[in-house]
């Protein structure tokens, strides 16, 4: 009796331990550091962002199982323009949830392109793996779309916009920001 009790309980454990997981998962699988952006239909189209991923970095972007078969990101990192596929979503250069896509502009947002995910028809996990052939080089003087750092928190409900930071015009951290890029300095972060 001890021994199948022993034996339904290690089975009990292996089956936890080999649980599948769910959710969106973003990675970077370039050698440069990427500030990324999600967006997806929940109640409405909402983005969020930003998470930074430093090379061989993951983050679960939306966790629990997924919805939807689509969902969108955009990346950013230095020198490197991303390539979107003609999906544009509102962002921010500071964190961000934002419900809705249209308008961005006429609301006070920017409006960025990204690229669309396909998870399959029965998809409850997606690994989405950020890749150089995503972007392509800038030169020195090209224009830069401003990501930042931080992760966001719980999307609020309404089409406000959900900040981990001070939202004022006083004009961005010098000691944060890059003055020639304008992307978050390395190994910084905000208090």
């Amino acid at each position: 009796m001890k021994t199948g009790m022993c034996a339904a309980a290690a089975v009990a454990l292996i089956g936890a331990a080999g649980a599948a997981q769910a959710g969106l998962e973003i990675c970077n699988d370039t050698d440069a550091f990427q500030s990324v952006a999600i967006g997806y239909l929940g109640s409405d189209w909402t983005s969020e962002g930003w998470w930074l991923l430093e090379p061989g970095g993951c983050v679960d972007a939306l966790p629990g199982d997924l919805q939807q078969r689509y969902y969108y990101y955009h990346a950013v990192a230095d020198d490197m323009a991303f390539q979107g596929d003609g999906y544009f979503f509102c962002t921010l250069p500071d964190a961000f949830t934002i419900v809705g896509s249209e308008d961005c502009e006429a609301r006070g947002y920017d409006s960025a392109d990204f690229k669309e995910i396909d998870t399959g028809e029965t998809a409850l996990h997606h690994v989405e793996r950020i890749a150089l052939t995503d972007s392509i080089a800038v030169e020195d003087n090209a224009p830069d779309t401003g990501p930042v750092t931080d992760s966001v928190d719980e999307p609020p409900a309404d089409d406000t916009v959900a900040t981990d930071g001070d939202m004022s015009d006083d004009g961005p951290d010098d000691d944060f920001f890059d003055e020639d890029t304008g992307n978050p300095r390395r190994g910084t972060s905000r208090g």
